[in-house]
């Protein structure tokens, strides 16, 4: 018995002089990115409070190359300019010729060579912890972290959809956030068409819609989206037709609790996006004159969305008279959105001076009767070098405003 016991006392000396500072316990794990890694052969050790693994292990996990030079018992590990020198029982290890203090040096331990844990992997950049319930060393890979950083970056994407309608016209902005904004409604043949196309863009509360006047076209599909979507607020111009459609308006929007307002010239900030209406309670003549030179299409709300320096001009169905009260209000913008579909009675030249629009989006009707837009306006736009585009030919048109600056697609190439 005393014989035993002399032979037990003797092999644990050897293992202390051996490996000083092992702790003999349940050998610990590795995982990367989620995944077990496989140390069987192999396990890690911890030693001094410091994990060491093998040096091929790590390596081949973290798509690292590996030289082993004998002589000098020296582990070479390389990666995309990035060299890590570390030697057998040293305490500096070279990260580029650079010296580095260790903790714990690199070892022979069992045959293999065990290495650092945390040195090569936050030297490589990867994310090292530890995982105590389980006895493991949780990696995370520097491509994960890359991942995850841009996972987290805040969205500063904003989009605006002018819709491919039958006949009508609406205009969906996406803020950064998910936020949504709605520039009419479409008519209400489009309601279909309107409500899946937001649906399909993940829209489920609008934060604000802008009815511009009292059309069919522009507000026919309101009661839909009403019932659709979660409203917040409706400025209009405070404009009605006729007594009885603007009666039924102003009931439908109580009925579903929407506050409304009238344009004023007022400012609505969404985080670092503006939206500045140019338009307020302009008083045409009387519409109910028959005599009076009167068009219900200029009651039109027109405002102007800036998103960092890029500008967004949209005019619902403003004609010319409108556009003369515009000018020198700060009205030049990058992107216009034609008034009154491309009829001539809008788009003056002088407008288009004011403005200097880089791009133009017409938002012709699938369905059109009316001949729209009109050659000569085409022509005013052509003859300043305006790039055109049309819901009518090439189906609905998407700007993307991103990083200070913006990109064009449509559904359809022509």
């Amino acid at each position: 018995m005393f014989k035993r016991c002399l032979q037990m006392a003797v092999l644990a000396l050897a293992l202390c002089l051996i490996l000083p500072g092992a702790v003999q316990a349940a050998d610990p794990g590795l995982v990367l990115d989620g995944e077990k890694l496989s140390t069987v052969e192999s396990p890690p050790v911890i030693i001094n409070g410091r994990m060491l693994v093998p040096v091929w292990v790590i390596g081949e996990a973290l798509d690292m190359n590996i030289d082993w030079d004998h002589r000098s018992q020296t582990a070479q590990l390389r990666k995309e300019g990035l060299k890590i020198r570390i030697t057998i029982g040293e305490k500096i290890a070279f990260v580029n010729d650079e010296e580095v203090a260790l903790d714990e040096p690199a070892r022979i331990y069992s045959g293999r060579t065990m290495v650092p844990l945390r040195f090569i992997s936050e030297t490589i950049g990867a994310k090292v912890e530890w995982d105590a319930a389980n006895n493991n060393a949780v990696l995370t890979s520097p491509q994960v972290i890359e991942q995850q950083q841009e996972e987290e970056k805040p969205d500063t994407t904003a989009r605006v959809h002018f819709l491919d309608l039958e006949n009508g016209e609406s205009i969906l902005i996406d803020l950064p956030g998910g936020k949504h904004i709605m520039i009419d409604t479409g008519s209400a043949n489009d309601a279909e068409k309107v409500v899946k196309y937001l649906q399909a863009q993940g829209v489920g509360e609008i934060e604000l819609l802008v009815a511009t006047h009292p059309d069919s076209e522009h507000i026919g599909a309101l009661s839909q989206i009403i019932n659709s979507f979660k409203v917040n607020k409706v400025i209009d111009s405070g404009f009605g037709a006729d007594a009885w459609s603007y009666q039924s308006y102003i009931r439908l929007l109580s009925a579903a609790g929407i506050p409304r307002e009238e344009d004023n010239k007022q400012t609505i900030t969404f985080d670092d996006i503006t939206l500045r209406f140019l338009t307020d309670t302009e008083q045409w003549p009387d519409f109910y004159d028959e005599d009076a030179d009167h068009d219900p299409d200029d009651y039109s709300v027109v405002c102007m969305l800036q998103i960092g320096e890029i500008k967004f001009l949209f005019t619902g169905d403003a004609g010319e008279r409108v556009e003369k009260t515009l000018t020198g209000a700060g009205i030049q913008a990058n992107i216009l959105k034609v008034g009154r579909h491309g009829s001539s009675a809008a788009s003056s030249r002088g407008f288009l001076q004011q403005v200097q629009p880089e791009a133009a989006v017409i938002t012709a009707p699938s369905q059109n009767r009316s001949g729209y837009p009109y050659p000569e306006v085409l022509k005013r736009l052509n003859d300043r070098e305006i790039k055109v585009y049309r819901t009518d030919t090439q189906g609905t048109v998407v700007v993307t405003v991103e990083q200070g600056q913006y990109s064009i697609k449509t559904e359809k190439q022509n």
